[in-house]
This record gives structure tokens, sequence and C-alpha cells, in this order.
């Protein structure tokens, strides 16, 4: 059986509202709020992008 995430991965229905779909989502809005702090010329920039497609 999948998991809610991997429903989603998958582009099928899925329960938004399960542990592991809102702590993916937690987690990018996090990431994504550190990167409006960020311009392309900080050190962690790049790193950063790749947290958040990981």
């Amino acid at each position: 059986m999948m998991t809610e995430f991997e429903k989603m991965r998958r582009e099928e229905f899925y329960d938004f509202t399960s542990e592991e779909c809102l702590a993916s989502y937690y987690r990018a809005k996090h990431i994504c709020a550190k990167l409006q702090t960020m311009t392309t010329e900080d050190e962690d920039y790049r790193k950063t992008i790749e947290d958040l497609i990981q």
C-alpha cells in the first residue's frame, strides 16, 4: 500500500492532511521563507535550493 506522500508524488488522489504530507509542506514553507531572505550571491543559496528539491 502506498503512503499518502507517494500518492501525491504520483499525482494521484491523496489525503493532504496526513502527517507525512503536512510535514513536507511545513518543511518546504520554512525553506522558501529562508530563500526569500537570501540572494543568489549568498554562500548557502545552492545548498538551500538542493534542500528544497530533496
